[in-house]
């Protein structure tokens, strides 16, 4: 994926052209992402490497997955900054991911087939609070903000490089 380029006695890393990275990420509804001044791109479920050519598959396959899961019920609860770590926003149901993490496993044997690895999950799906909007609340009780999750979005940039760019949206059955 990556090669190490010796230059001046230290080594330095160059990104392999035509891999890409994607992230999925839980789709919050735009009044609750602009309340609590949340980015887009963040939230991740699920992220991998995959080489240019094989995206078109890997979207009909979550296009799959994705299409039979039922809309559910999500809770944020606000998770307090301890020693030098920042506050942040978490799903409070990891649960409800547990299904469409072993549905994307599916993925892996495609992936690895074609010399990529594996898809990786994280243990929680949140959010980084930003710093002004958590000094503005800090006085006040936060209450944990509900939502239906409608739908997953599928990010992707260049290898090491580049900005994220929205690639699909993925909804879930009402």
């Amino acid at each position: 994926m990556v090669a190490a380029k010796e230059m001046g006695g230290a080594a330095t890393i160059q990104p392999i052209h035509g891999w890409w990275h994607y992230w999925l990420v839980v789709n919050l509804p735009a009044g609750i992402r602009h309340k609590l001044l949340l980015p887009r791109q963040a939230g991740c479920m699920a992220a991998f490497l995959a080489r240019e050519g094989m995206e078109n598959t890997l979207i009909r396959w979550m296009q799959r997955i994705f299409s039979q899961q039922q809309q559910f019920t999500l809770t944020l609860d606000m998770v307090k900054p301890q020693a030098n770590e920042p506050a942040r926003w978490q799903i409070r149901e990891q649960s409800h991911f547990q299904a469409l993490r072993q549905q994307l496993h599916a993925l892996n044997p495609y992936l690895l087939g074609s010399d990529c690895p594996a898809m990786q999950f994280g243990t929680f799906i949140q959010w980084k609070v930003p710093d002004e909007w958590y000094h503005q609340q800090q006085a006040t009780e936060t209450i944990p903000v509900q939502f239906s999750l409608e739908g997953i979005t599928l990010f992707r940039k260049p290898y090491h490089t580049g900005e994220g760019k929205e690639v699909q949206v993925f909804g879930l059955k009402p």
